[in-house]
């Protein structure tokens, strides 16, 4: 593969749908003889970094906000429920020719290095957005989902569309945590200016996870995932996790 540097973009995304989703999109492009002359490949992956957060060192005088902290969070896993991923044209409609992955699916984020999504072609031209929609699985619709080694985390005991497991360490001690959250999104992220997928070239899109993002404080310690207190909190960060990167 042949790296195309005039296709170098680096982007930053501020949603507000919940407040909550800063994404910061990098994209270069690569020729390759495999993909179709008259396509644009497109390979989905996601990855975790990050997956330590510890507290800061702090003065006595320094004041911890509201919700209770611990010494360092370690996320094992994070997982997202996603009913669709879409790639949008800027300058036509693609009637669905820029979906990326039809779900719904699990976007799952660990420390173990890259998790394969998908490997689609979409027509080449200018792609101004990426949009996916964040989704509650209906387990009374499809019993079926009680007992599926994928979704069953996300339908028993609650309809949840995140779930991220670790553990906290307090004082040397360490103790296993599971947040789960509810909540629903759909999210468009703007690519300004556009990025172009030339015929013939093939793209890497990774969506990465950052705890460090949803747990981590600036300047303070991290946020305890057992606390109800900071149930909120961490779901307004949790999207600011979410970057999107294209290489």
């Amino acid at each position: 593969m042949t790296k195309n540097n005039t296709q170098l973009h680096l982007i930053k995304a501020i949603f507000l749908a919940f407040g909550l989703f800063t994404a910061i999109i990098t994209y270069s492009g690569c020729s390759s003889s495999s993909s179709p002359s008259d396509q644009s490949t497109v390979t989905t992956s996601t990855q975790m970094e990050n997956s330590s957060v510890s507290a800061s060192h702090l003065k006595s005088s320094d004041v911890i906000t509201s919700g209770l902290t611990c010494d360092s969070v370690v996320i094992t896993k994070a997982r997202i429920v996603i009913s669709t991923l879409k790639l949008h044209h800027d300058d036509a409609d693609t009637n669905g020719q820029g979906t990326i992955k039809a779900g719904p699916f699990v976007a799952e984020f660990d420390a173990s290095g890259a998790t394969f999504l998908s490997t689609v072609t979409v027509p080449p031209g200018n792609y101004d957005r990426i949009k996916f929609e964040i989704h509650k699985l209906d387990d009374k619709a499809d019993a079926s989902l009680l007992n599926n080694p994928i979704f069953g985390d996300f339908v028993n005991g609650g309809r949840y569309t995140v779930i991220i497991d670790g553990k906290v360490y307090v004082n040397g001690a360490s103790f296993d945590f599971s947040f789960k959250s509810s909540k629903t999104d759909n999210v468009t992220i703007f690519i300004t200016p556009p990025a172009t997928f030339s015929a013939g070239a093939s793209y890497n899109l990774a969506f990465v996870f950052d705890p460090k993002l949803v747990f981590g404080q600036p300047g303070l310690r991290p946020l305890d995932p057992r606390s109800t207190d900071n149930q909120s909190a961490i779901e307004k960060l949790i999207k600011d996790a979410l970057k999107a990167l294209k290489k």
